[in-house]
């Protein structure tokens, strides 16, 4: 997605969500608790889940990642229970801070350069038996990358292919073999010097030595 697309779909799930506390308002009872409105509230809600899904990691990119906390305890991720089925007394809470934070992620990405707001921070490896995808920090969209026909490897924006790291790793791994040997040589030497002991133990109790 683009700038616009991503400020397109932030923007229309915080109006979706203003109208969906307003639902929950009009649908509770003096006690908090939600006595009408149960199947339109239900279809709202999974609406809202599959938006929030579509800009997740927009929202925790650029937003504050708010946590609640009340007398039942917690914190609670805000975005999670504002959207969840919970209690009316925990949700409507969580649901306010986070058009809060949506207005925040809001006014901070139209100020921001289009390549700011689509580059991909994620970091990792995915491997699946010998084939592998590679996200480097780099990454500057989910376009792009070459396929290393060698290894069957996806590399997108990133400056060190899967052989490169196999070899590297490959490059620690006599490093690792020569402090294990190093290791069990004091051992044996150890082991040595207590078997000695114990002989010239033996010996100078058979031979009196010790007299």
């Amino acid at each position: 997605m683009n700038k616009q697309e991503i400020v397109k779909k932030i923007n229309a799930f915080y109006k979706e969500l203003r109208e969906y506390r307003d639902l929950l308002s009009v649908s509770r009872d003096g006690l908090v608790r939600i006595v009408k409105n149960h199947e339109e509230i239900g279809t709202r809600r999974s609406s809202l889940n599959r938006k929030y899904g579509a800009i997740e990691k927009y929202v925790k990119k650029f937003g504050n990642q708010p946590m609640r906390e009340d007398v039942g305890g917690g914190p609670y991720p805000v975005y999670e229970v504002a959207l969840s089925a919970d209690i009316l007394q925990r949700r409507g809470p969580c649901i306010d801070t986070a058009l809060q934070d949506l207005e925040f992620i809001m006014g901070k990405v139209e100020t921001i350069s289009s390549e700011e707001v689509v580059e991909d921070k994620r970091v990792g490896a995915i491997f699946t038996g010998k084939n592998a995808t590679v996200i480097d920090s780099k990454m500057s969209g989910p376009d792009g990358g070459v396929i290393d026909k060698g290894t069957n490897t996806k590399v997108i924006g990133s400056e060190m292919s899967v052989s490169e790291k196999h070899n590297k790793h490959k490059e620690v791994k006599p490093v690792g073999r020569k402090k294990i040997k190093k290791a069990f040589g004091k051992f044996l030497n150890i082991v040595v010097a207590v078997l000695v002991g114990l002989i010239v133990i033996y010996l100078a109790f058979v031979f009196g030595w010790s007299t």
